[in-house]
């Protein structure tokens, strides 16, 4: 699973990376810190593609997407942790 979330990340870099696994909802990598750190609910103006297997079930767009907006703050936080 993780081979093909990096696989589609490089394809669309931009997006929300969501995995079906039988009823359920899946993150991993830095999408998944970033749901976990900020929330699925205020993700609500971010690019998402939602696959099961392969095959993109949904793909959600919005004109101002907001998801290189979360991962900076992501990054920014992750860093004043460190600190």
């Amino acid at each position: 699973m993780k081979e093909r979330y990096e696989i589609i990340k490089k394809i669309y870099p931009n997006y929300l990376i969501l995995f079906k696994v039988k009823d359920k909802i899946k993150y991993y990598g830095v999408d998944k810190e970033i749901v976990e750190l900020f929330g699925k609910e205020k993700l609500n103006k971010v690019n998402k593609i939602i696959l099961n297997n392969l095959e993109i079930e949904e793909k959600e767009e919005h004109k101002l997407n907001e998801y290189d907006l979360y991962l900076a703050k992501y990054k920014l936080i992750k860093m004043i942790k460190e600190i």
